[in-house]
């Protein structure tokens, strides 16, 4: 379905779908293997999460087109997760393409590294950007809060996404929101001493 298409990063299933009037936001259970953690997901917020950009391994994965046809096609960018996050929330919060349903290629294993939440991913990939741009260009809402009162642009922060931070700010994300522990997207870029991402 859907769903599953846009968790894998198929273009084409998603594209098919959509001309044969898929419901693009439908919720279902997303588990996420490595964090052993799940959420309610849209076929938008799932492709968000994983976050695959063109890996050639038999499908077209070119996360940022997929979310320009959902939400083309009429995907809602506001919907919220259980946590209160939207796409853009989990789009920043990401930090690179994830691998848990590919297998290493082989000789490839030595490219391999661990991600800011210790799940496997690829050195070279940053295809949450493409979407996080996607998202800002779509009207996604900058400064929306999530249920800790997290912007994406905190997120972006605490995650050491500096790429992202760059992007957000850009955008004229507001640099002053404190999330329910007092705490600013300048605090976490302190904390993280990523003095590239200091806003």
């Amino acid at each position: 379905d859907i769903w599953r298409a846009a968790s894998i990063g198929n273009l084409w299933v998603v594209t098919y779908f959509i001309s044969k009037g898929a419901d693009l936001n439908s919720i279902q259970l997303f588990e996420h293997s490595y964090r052993n953690e799940k959420y309610n997901l849209t076929p938008l917020m799932v492709n968000a999460y994983q976050g695959y950009e063109h890996c050639d391994y038999g499908a077209e994965m070119i996360s940022g087109e997929i979310a320009k046809a959902l939400i083309k096609a009429g995907a809602n960018i506001h919907i919220k997760d259980g946590r209160g996050k939207t796409a853009l929330h989990i789009a920043s919060g990401e930090q690179r393409c994830l691998i848990d349903i590919w297998p290493i290629p082989m000789g490839n294993r030595q490219q391999m590294e661990r991600g800011a939440h210790g799940d496997p991913a690829w050195p070279p990939h940053q295809p949450h950007n493409l979407i996080v741009k996607t998202l800002i260009d779509a009207g996604a809402k900058i400064n929306d809060t999530d249920n800790d009162g997290n912007t994406p642009l905190i997120l972006a922060a605490q995650n050491g996404n500096t790429e992202i931070v760059k992007i957000l700010i850009e955008a004229k994300a507001d640099i002053n929101i404190k999330n329910k522990k007092g705490k600013t997207a300048q605090f976490y870029a302190t904390e993280n001493k990523n003095n590239d991402m200091i806003v």
